[in-house]
């Protein structure tokens, strides 16, 4: 018999979960600092390339719709094409982009002894 595979979590845990992970002074909130590393590990995994400083500026910017140099809960889910709004059901995430978001929280969740949000085994790779 297959072992049971573990229920999904609905779009609003995934990025609440994923938001509790980035925020590491614990504000509610996520700053262009603690996003930074996460985001360019996951950028480079997905797009097998690294963001520049000057690209990662261009997509901080597109992601803190807002302006307001944090990113919340619900702007963190529309980067990845998922509205959260109250008023009725959201927008399902696009199986791709569920990917991308499963495939940060786990970088997250991975081991990561020094608490710089780096998994270990990635660690080592630079940032451009």
């Amino acid at each position: 018999a297959e072992p049971a595979r573990p229920a999904r979590l609905s779009d609003s845990e995934l990025f609440a979960d994923m938001l509790r992970s980035l925020d590491r002074d614990g504000d509610g909130t996520v700053s262009k600092e603690e996003f930074r590393r996460p985001f360019m590990a996951l950028h480079a995994k997905t797009a097998k390339a690294f963001l520049s400083e000057r690209e990662y500026e261009a997509t901080w910017r597109r992601i803190d719709v807002d302006g307001d140099g944090r990113l919340s809960c619900q702007e963190l889910a529309s980067h990845f094409g998922v509205s959260l709004g109250g008023g009725g059901g959201g927008e399902e995430m696009s199986e791709e982009a569920r990917l991308h978001a499963e495939m940060l929280a786990e970088m997250l969740n991975d081991s990561d002894s020094d608490g710089d949000l780096w998994a270990d085994a990635v660690s080592s790779r630079p940032v451009v």
